[in-house]
Order: C-alpha cells, then sequence, then structure tokens
C-alpha cells in the first residue's frame, strides 16, 4: 500500500507538467549519460531529462516501496537552469511543491 499518495500524486503532476509543455524527451538518453558524477547530470543531461529519467522514476521506486525521500530541494537547480532557458518557467510551481513536502 502506497503510504506517500501526496508525493505520488506530485509526481504525476511533473510528469503531466512536462508531457504538456513539451518538455519531456522521446528518446531516453544513451547509457553514458547516466554515469555523471554531478549533482542533476548537469553535464550530461538537460535538466527535464533529469526529471524524467532519474528522478521519476527514483522516486517513484522509493514511494512504491514505502519510504520517504530524504530532504532535498530542487528548486535551486531549476532556477539556474532558468537564467538560460525561461521555459523551464512552468515546472517551477510543482518542483516547489515537492521542495516543501520533500524538506519536512
Amino acid at each position: 500500500m502506497n503510504q506517500y499518495p501526496h508525493i505520488n500524486s506530485l509526481l504525476n503532476e511533473l510528469a503531466s507538467v512536462l508531457e504538456a509543455s513539451q518538455l519531456n524527451c522521446n528518446q531516453i538518453p544513451n547509457e553514458r549519460a547516466y554515469q555523471s558524477r554531478l549533482p542533476f547530470f548537469h553535464d550530461t543531461m538537460f535538466f527535464e531529462q533529469w526529471l524524467e529519467f532519474v528522478f521519476l522514476p527514483k522516486m517513484r521506486e522509493l514511494v512504491a516501496s514505502g519510504q520517504a525521500p530524504n530532504p532535498m530541494t530542487l528548486l535551486p537547480a531549476l532556477q539556474v537552469r532558468m537564467t538560460q532557458r525561461p521555459e523551464l518557467s512552468v515546472l517551477m510551481p510543482v518542483v516547489q511543491k515537492f521542495d516543501e513536502i520533500a524538506s519536512c
């Protein structure tokens, strides 16, 4: 049983926003992209790719196994990326909500 329906709901919302804003990717990044050692795979993926192919699956796995995510903040990383890509601003409301929940 899912003990974290609020987190699961936000993950679904994030996936929907990525799709609705056409920020989702049709192609899975190559294996090398996943080998990055930098936060948010900054050197190998766009932020929205990291959300779609790393963050969402990992968080869904945690929630499905009944584990709460560790406290984290995604908003500062998004804000940095938005300086060069303002179209990412559509992600801000849901990322902000996730940060509020995940920082508890």
